[in-house]
């Protein structure tokens, strides 16, 4: 069944899971679980958000299509959401953010590092720094001033990759 998919996968995590978001897909099929309304607890009082908060007022809910659904109450009441937001690629191909088919288990307990990147700037000597400044003033163009340069590439990389998880339903 979709639930015990989910239970194993919530076993394999080193930390506690704070969130799963599905795909819609997804979420039609745990739907389909005999046991489905035993599992999810629809109490949206504050005092079953324990420690972690309701990300996403109602207004952000419509922005960014973020739909929370309820909690898993088998899980210690994490929180679920549906995600149906979309994204514009490069290539000028719009992608989703969660796929329809997918389940994704994430943590706020994680820790990282925040590594950085060479600066693309021959002044930095393309060294990897957190910050270039570079501030110059100019005089001979059609818009005389003063200008100031910020540059950074940081990547944050996270140090406990077994906290976070996806399930791919289809396939």
């Amino acid at each position: 069944t979709p639930m015990e998919d989910i239970d194993d996968m919530l076993q394999r995590f080193e930390l506690p899971v704070s969130r799963i978001t599905f795909g819609p897909t997804a979420w039609k099929m745990f739907k389909l679980d005999p046991q489905y309304k035993e599992l999810i607890n629809l109490d949206f009082s504050p005092q079953m958000a324990g420690n972690s908060n309701l990300p996403l007022g109602p207004m952000q809910q419509m922005k960014e299509q973020t739909m929370f659904v309820g909690r898993l109450a088998s899980a210690n009441n994490v929180p679920m959401f549906v995600d149906n937001r979309t994204y514009m690629d490069n290539d000028g191909t719009v992608k989703r953010y969660t796929g329809v088919d997918q389940v994704v288990f994430e943590t706020s307990a994680g820790a990282g590092w925040r590594c950085y990147a060479a600066i693309q700037n021959i002044l930095a000597e393309l060294k990897a720094v957190p910050t270039f400044w570079r501030a110059w003033t100019t005089t001979e163009s059609d818009l005389p001033g003063h200008f100031i340069q910020l540059e950074s590439a940081p990547l944050l990389a996270h140090t406990d990759i077994n906290s976070t998880g996806v399930i791919n339903t289809a396939g």
